[in-house]
């Protein structure tokens, strides 16, 4: 969406009843165990036994696997394509991407702070975020009483650098010791995905265009657009725009066609 979207508030009309989830406290737990990516495939490849191994405590290891279970918490169908698409040899930034959507999905901390923060600066032109905008959010939201705990000067510090750095981890971020907004790059395997998944959260074409989960990738209206265009043109749905007026017909209709389609690539599917 253009700039004239970024503070629009949280519209609760574009919720389903499975997406209020994210409408829980917010909790410090899974942003300061950090991205998970690896144990995120380990996870859905069926190897969270091994999480036990090695140097990590019992205690960990249970909060570990209680995050996984949330960031995929996913209707069976769902769950079994994502599982697929984990044991393919599927391009390891789709995949990041992917696993990203779910653990901001999960974790309201993060969400907000990317679909906020991050959000609301690259729309305006500030490419820095820097510990003190981070710090500033999570000091609001200790202020607001949005936590679960009362988290000390020393917690709501880590929480602060744990934001930058898991959205390091994920690429929306970029840098070392001073972090900056990552030029978006959205691969077209991992919009699909998306996409698809949203399309059984959300009952219009228009809502779905207009969801708040795009912002967690930077997405204008524009490139929105030619992406789904590019779908369109993959042979994935059909799509037209008017004005105000969205149009989109899928052609992909069970989840396990979405697999196959985002496996297949842009050229394999069309007239499958």
């Amino acid at each position: 969406m253009e700039a004239k979207y970024a503070n629009a508030p949280w519209d609760e009309r574009l919720l389903s009843r499975d997406e209020m989830k994210l409408k829980k406290d917010y909790s410090s737990g899974a942003i300061r165990a950090g991205a998970l990516l690896p144990e995120s495939r380990q996870f859905l490849g069926g190897s969270e036994a091994s999480f036990s191994l090695g140097r990590r405590s019992a205690k960990w290891t249970a909060s570990l696997q209680r995050i996984l279970r949330s960031r995929f918490d996913l209707e069976p169908g769902a769950l079994r394509s994502l599982q697929q698409l984990t044991a393919s040899n599927l391009d390891a930034l789709v995949m990041r991407k992917i696993i990203y959507y779910h653990a901001a999905r999960a974790d309201k901390l993060l969400y907000d702070f990317i679909t906020d923060v991050v959000y609301n600066a690259y729309f305006f032109g500030r490419r820095e975020i820097n510990v003190e905008m981070a710090s500033q959010f999570v000091d609001g939201v200790q202020v607001a009483g949005a936590s679960a705990d009362h988290w000390s000067s020393k917690v709501r510090a880590r929480v602060a650098r744990g934001l930058l750095s898991v959205g390091r981890d994920f690429g929306v971020l970029e840098g070392k010791a001073h972090k900056y907004i990552a030029s978006p790059y959205m691969p077209f395997e991992a919009f699909v995905y998306v996409a698809f998944y949203l399309k059984h959260h959300v009952r219009s074409a228009k809502r779905l265009m207009e969801h708040r989960d795009w912002r967690l990738f930077l997405i204008g209206e524009q490139q929105l657009h030619e992406l789904f265009i590019q779908g369109h043109q993959a042979g994935f749905w059909h799509y037209a725009a008017a004005g105000s007026l969205v149009r989109l017909d899928w052609r992909l209709k069970t989840w396990e066609e979405m697999a196959h389609g985002v496996l297949a690539g842009t050229h394999g599917f069309v007239g499958a």
